[in-house]
């Protein structure tokens, strides 16, 4: 979900925060989703590697033993 800065100063002033609080929370956001979110994405698409490879093994083992018949 894309949120424009503009939007979130906005808010933040619909709930009484003070701009430069606001300011400074978006800048520490996105310097934080820049640095992590390569990791992330190793992280996820290798959990989804390990879980494709399970459901391969379950499956390739249920036909060997004749579960599925």
């Amino acid at each position: 979900m894309e949120i424009s800065k503009e939007d979130f100063l906005l808010q933040g002033e619909h709930l009484n925060i003070p701009a430069e609080k606001m300011d400074e929370l978006w800048n520490s956001l996105a310097k934080n989703e820049s640095s992590n979110s390569g990791l992330s994405k190793v992280i996820f698409y290798l959990g989804a590697l390990i879980v494709i490879s399970a459901m391969t093994w379950f499956f390739g083992h249920g036909l060997e033993v004749g579960a599925f018949f």
